[in-house]
């Protein structure tokens, strides 16, 4: 998993400085493909957006990636 999470991170790192450059923040919908590929599907679209939005603090690239990667992880335990 430790590879992983450094190329999710590398690819969330490349988004954040590109939605940077261009004055707006990441979408969720971004920031779950960043992680876990564009085979992302709406059910992992939305636990991942109830589980940021649940959070009143802003979230390190770290924390959102471990996020993400743990609910898909559970998601495919439990389906």
């Amino acid at each position: 998993m430790k590879d992983s999470l450094e190329q999710a991170l590398d690819r969330l790192n490349a988004l954040a400085s590109k939605a940077e450059s261009e004055g707006r923040g990441m979408d969720i919908s971004e920031i779950v493909e960043a992680v876990v590929g564009p085979d992302a599907d709406e059910e992992i679209l939305a636990l991942v957006s109830i589980a940021m939005e649940s959070t009143d603090e802003g979230m390190e690239l770290e924390e959102m990636a471990v996020g993400v990667m743990s609910l898909q992880e559970w998601r495919n335990r439990n389906t």
